[in-house]
């Protein structure tokens, strides 16, 4: 006979809860906070990554201010020449150029206008005014009184609105190796000039706008660029402080927004430590405040979780039990009958379950065979199976009629079940002297019976209503039908409850009476071992993954005719 099986251990814990306090389930945890590389507070990730905004804001404003003042500073630079050298030119009279007069006084002259336009503008940064000839070739008078100077003849054009609607000309180049910007003005004829012909008018038209000569300004370059510098050291200055006061402010707001989370992981390290009684103090009316309150509803949770788990320890030590009474009230030793070999197989679905099988001595020359299925699983079923069995075993004492057995059965425990649970029953008593077995069916699932000569299967099924469904027991015991089957050489028989034929396989698939009356037909030559372990691993095969739904058990016995 082969052992049972059972899914659940039987091993024995001691019950939950006894000489425990509260928390001492919880393992000692890290502490909370702390981890294997340095901290790095929140607060100061949200500072670097403001004063990191602010940082790349400033740069992009920085470069778009000194862009922009740049460009305002250059139209201011060629708008203060081009007026300076407007006003230069208004001063000089045309005809000095004219050289009627002595050319001497009028050189003077320009030199004092030169010089005193020099004197008033040094400020803006001009280091010259001078005038030159129409070709630009000859120096006719500077306001540093030069006779010559050193300019490079390489000169950039700079164009500017205003300059173009005055007349003048803006340039950069070198002068006396400094770097300048160049404003001219041409000065034109603008007297009349009458003849004794009387076509003074005349000739005075045709030569009024000639230009005489260029008056010439040099604003330094140096200056131009200083004051460039200056704004732009200016901008960076404030960018700079910008940025600092950016970093101070968000790493003060940081850690005002970072204490909720302070006190929370304080709050958290409590509740590690298993004080679940622990509730956190933040109270703020944002999005902190409600995890705070989470966190308060998760500790009542966890502490009602707690109970609920040293409720289920000792539920589990009490099932525990349970299935070891239950198992010691299986048969331990295998069925020793002249001729016979009996195998059987079991296995729950729960910790305890509601199948039941049984050999039944009943005298010398009989032997019950019963399997059963309660209504119920777990703890109510299993409580049935027990109450069953123990009937049973007090009913076949002596009695080798099945009917009997079984109906002494039903009026014992019909009175004890609650409404809606029930027992189906398969018993069958052995004759070891003639190979007969008398067999009565309560409701249960039928049997099978392999006949070896004509290698035929047949459905035992007898009439019959299970235990427990008829308090008064007249409709039981009127329809329970008596079945007799005959052994021959290698002839078997084999019962189960419904977990064999109901069992699933992914699909929800039933794997059915068919499948395993086929797998009968291929193993009958077999040993009993050998034909439960066939239809056993073929169970397991069609199931796969699914999970058990039933209790499964099994029983066969075959006639060898070996002593």
């Amino acid at each position: 006979m082969s052992p049972r099986k059972s899914k659940s251990g039987s091993s024995e814990s001691p019950p939950a809860g006894s000489a425990q306090t509260k928390g001492s389930r919880l393992s000692s945890p890290k502490r909370l906070g702390t981890s294997s590389g340095s901290r790095f507070p929140v607060a100061l990730k949200f500072a670097l990554f403001i004063t990191a905004l602010v940082v790349v804001f400033m740069w992009i404003a920085t470069a778009i201010a000194m862009h922009t003042v740049a460009r305002e500073q250059n139209a201011g630079v060629n708008a203060s020449g081009t007026r300076v050298v407007s006003i230069l030119t208004d001063f000089i009279d045309p005809a000095w150029l004219e050289g009627d007069e002595d050319r001497e006084i009028d050189r003077k002259r320009l030199e004092s206008v030169l010089g005193d336009v020099l004197e008033a503008t040094r400020e803006l940064g001009v280091l010259n005014a001078l005038v030159k000839d129409p070709s630009e070739e000859f120096l006719l008078a500077t306001g540093r009184r030069e006779v010559v100077f050193q300019e490079s003849r390489q000169k950039n054009k700079i164009d500017s609105e205003l300059s173009r609607r005055v007349g003048v000309l803006i340039r950069e180049f070198e002068y006396e190796g400094d770097l300048v910007r160049s404003f001219r003005h041409p000065i034109r004829r603008s007297k009349t000039d009458s003849g004794p012909d009387g076509n003074g008018a005349q000739q005075e038209n045709e030569r009024k706008g000639e230009i005489l000569g260029y008056a010439e300004i040099f604003l330094s370059g140096a200056q131009i660029e200083e004051s460039r510098l200056e704004v732009r050291n200016q901008l960076i200055t404030l960018s700079i402080l910008t940025c600092l006061l950016a970093a101070v402010g968000s790493l003060v707001i940081g850690s005002l927004l970072a204490r909720p989370i302070h006190t929370l992981v304080k709050d958290l390290r409590q509740v590690s430590l298993g004080n679940l009684d622990h509730q956190s103090g933040v109270k703020s009316a944002d999005e902190l405040g409600d995890l705070a309150r989470t966190f308060n509803q998760m500790t009542e949770n966890l502490k009602k979780a707690q109970s609920i788990l040293v409720v289920q320890k000792a539920t589990e030590h009490e099932l525990n039990l349970a299935t070891k009474i239950q198992r010691g009230l299986l048969p331990t030793a295998g069925l020793r009958i002249p001729g016979f070999e009996v195998s059987s197989f079991y296995e729950s679905a729960r910790e305890v379950g509601g199948d039941y099988y049984d050999f039944v001595p009943i005298d010398t020359g009989h032997t019950g065979l019963v399997v059963a299925d309660v209504s119920g699983k777990g703890i109510p079923g299993s409580l049935v199976m027990i109450m069953t069995r123990s009937l049973l075993r007090l009913a076949a004492r002596g009695v080798t009629s099945p009917a009997v057995t079984v109906r002494r059965v039903n009026r014992a425990i019909s009175p004890d079940m609650n409404r809606g649970m029930f027992v189906t029953l398969l018993y069958l008593v052995l004759h070891h002297a003639d190979r007969t077995a008398q067999i009565v069916r309560a409701g249960h699932t039928p049997a099978i019976y392999f006949n070896a000569r004509t290698s035929k299967l047949t459905m035992i099924q007898p009439r019959g209503i299970a235990l427990g469904l008829d308090p008064s027991g007249g409709l039981f015991e009127s329809d329970l039908e008596v079945q007799q089957v005959s052994f021959q050489r290698d002839d078997f028989l084999v019962a189960f409850t419904d977990g064999i034929i109901e069992a699933k396989n992914g699909s929800s698939e039933d794997y059915g009476m068919e499948r395993l009356a086929k797998i009968l037909r291929e193993h009958s030559k077999n040993s009993a071992q050998g034909i439960l372990d066939a239809v056993i691993r073929d169970v397991r095969e069609f199931t796969g993954e699914a999970d058990q739904a039933d209790d499964i058990t099994f029983l066969v016995a075959k006639y060898t005719g070996e002593a």
